[in-house]
C-alpha cells in the first residue's frame, strides 16, 4: 500500500516544513538512527506532525537539518515518546529541543506501566 506521508527529501521542501512547523501550536516528534554499527547514533529518519499533519525527513538525503532548529526550539510542545535517545541524536544536529512533554514519563506519573 502507497504512503500518503510526504518525505521531505530536498533543501526546498525542507524549508517549507521548517515554516509550518515554526507556525505550529504543538509539534509530534521522533526519531529512527542507527546505533549498531557506530560509536555514536545515525539519524536515519525524523517523524514530524502537525496540525498539517505528518511528515517523514530524510536526513540521509538532506544532511544539513537546520532548518528545523528554529521550529523545534519555538517554546511550544513537543510531544514524544521515551524522548532521551531522540533528544541525544538530534542536539548535535538542531540544538536544544523544548519544551518536552514525554508520553513514557506522562504515564509513569500517571501510574501505567
Amino acid at each position: 500500500m502507497p504512503s500518503s506521508t510526504p518525505i521531505i527529501a530536498t533543501p526546498d521542501a525542507l524549508a517549507t516544513l521548517a515554516e509550518r512547523a515554526g507556525a505550529a501550536e504543538a509539534i509530534g516528534l521522533d526519531t529512527e538512527f542507527l546505533r549498531e554499527t557506530t560509536f555514536w547514533p545515525k539519524l536515519c529518519v525524523v517523524q514530524l506532525t502537525t496540525p498539517a499533519g505528518p511528515v517523514c525527513v530524510d536526513p540521509l538525503a538532506l544532511p544539513d537539518l537546520a532548518p528545523l532548529a528554529a521550529a523545534l526550539a519555538r517554546p511550544v510542545p513537543k510531544v514524544l515518546h521515551a524522548a532521551r535517545q531522540d533528544l541525544e541524536v538530534l542536539f548535535p544536529l538542531l540544538g536544544p529541543v523544548w519544551p518536552v512533554f514525554d508520553t513514557q514519563v506522562a504515564a509513569a506519573l500517571a501510574g501505567l506501566p
